[in-house]
């Protein structure tokens, strides 16, 4: 068992991780696992609006997991100069604009978009069965920016909570403060959940043209 290189209370960078993998530090593997399943499951409602029945969150957040650890291991995800690389499609490094825990997550929405094609809810009008040609990354800006466009196209009431919940990371007691015309709590719930359900059905519209 290698011996820690890390002192267990400091906060580990990127670069500390990706050193801490690579030379076999089991608690630096320990920490960053459970880091993950915690990062993971406190950002899963607002990743996972879209959810496929075939998986569930901790069945998805393993493969995700295991997806980024492989890249580590196999020096696709390296650091050079103090900075984080990443080897991309075309075989070139280059630098990673997101962090290990946020490209986790896009990794883990590109499996989820996945398995919704799967299920036939996000099925393209083409019917073609074949992987997404597109790397989490480009599927974290796509998915993105699509969802913001919609957003920005829908009711005052839609776009308000939606961005105070999802883009500010506004507690719920957050935006009933700053929403006086919500009466309730379960008002606001129930607010959301429509423009959640209405946002939905303009992505998948979108997204099968």
């Amino acid at each position: 068992m290698a011996k820690s290189i890390f002192h267990r209370s400091k906060p580990l960078s990127d670069p500390d991780i990706i050193a801490g993998i690579i030379a076999g530090d089991q608690s630096v593997e320990r920490r960053f696992y459970f880091d993950c399943q915690r990062y993971f499951m406190e950002k899963r409602e607002a990743v996972f609006e879209f959810s496929s029945a075939s998986r569930q969150p901790l069945d998805l957040f393993q493969e995700s997991f295991m997806k980024l650890w492989t890249e580590i291991q196999s020096r696709h995800i390296f650091v050079s100069g103090g900075k984080v690389f990443r080897i991309s499609r075309d075989g070139n490094p280059r630098p990673m604009k997101a962090t290990l825990h946020t490209y986790l997550m896009a990794v883990a929405r590109y499996k989820n978009l996945e398995l919704l094609r799967e299920d036939d809810i996000f099925s393209p009008a083409t019917g073609q069965d074949e992987p997404l040609d597109m790397a989490p990354e480009d599927y974290e800006m796509t998915i993105d920016g699509i969802a913001l466009m919609e957003v920005s196209a829908m009711s005052r009431r839609c776009r308000e909570i939606l961005t105070m919940f999802y883009v500010e990371g506004k507690s719920l007691d957050e935006i009933l403060e700053a929403r006086p015309e919500n009466k309730s709590k379960n008002g606001l719930k129930s607010s959301k959940a429509k423009c959640m359900a209405a946002l939905k059905e303009r992505i998948t519209r979108r997204l099968k043209n």
